[in-house]
């Protein structure tokens, strides 16, 4: 076989429990809707007007807003919720490639963006959101809620039903793979 094509591996039923917990968890993070008076003063922090928003991070046009601080880190819930004190506009590569890291340490380690310019700048700027955020945002200890361990039982309840599937899943593709091959 040539050595530039490498045959992807079979998905797996249990190839998707991390993004399944990330799920069960971001289903239970509240979002609070911010006024319009909230969202001037989180871009003005910014410097930025609801007429030029664009990434926080890289000064390129934004498509989204990434949560500052994550909901989810080590398959746990942070606290942490969405709401306009832990949003900052993104463009999808600055938020992809964030993901759930701290903002200032992805940021200094991201060539692309600590050698752009006006780097000093956004980090003071986003400094100055995060201040204004820490008198305001809302970190909860949702894992000391009682419904909390029956939300995450239930994911192991889905967790064992996945198991249960995997072999016969195993099972099935060989079975079509045979009646392809005796076709």
């Amino acid at each position: 076989m040539l050595k530039c094509f490498k045959m992807p591996a079979p998905s797996t039923v249990m190839s998707r429990t991390s993004s399944l917990r990330n799920a069960y968890i971001a289903a239970i993070i509240p979002c609070i809707k911010p006024s319009d008076a909230e969202v001037i003063e989180a871009l003005a922090l910014l410097g930025m007007k609801p007429e030029n928003v664009v990434c926080a991070y890289c000064g390129d046009p934004k498509t989204e807003w990434d949560h500052f601080f994550p909901l989810v880190d080590n398959l746990e819930p942070t606290g942490y919720i969405t709401e306009i004190y832990n949003l900052v506009p993104s463009c999808h590569g600055c938020n992809m490639s964030k993901g759930n890291k701290d903002w200032q340490s992805w940021m200094h380690n991201t060539p692309r963006i600590s050698q752009s310019p006006d780097f000093s700048e956004r980090v003071a700027k986003l400094q100055l959101f995060k201040q204004w955020g820490d008198k305001k945002r809302n970190r909860l200890q949702i894992k000391d809620h009682p419904l909390y361990q029956k939300h995450m039982k239930n994911l192991e309840a889905v967790f064992d039903a996945m198991k249960n599937s995997k072999t016969t899943a195993e099972t099935l593709r060989k079975d079509i793979l045979s009646l392809i091959r005796s076709s």
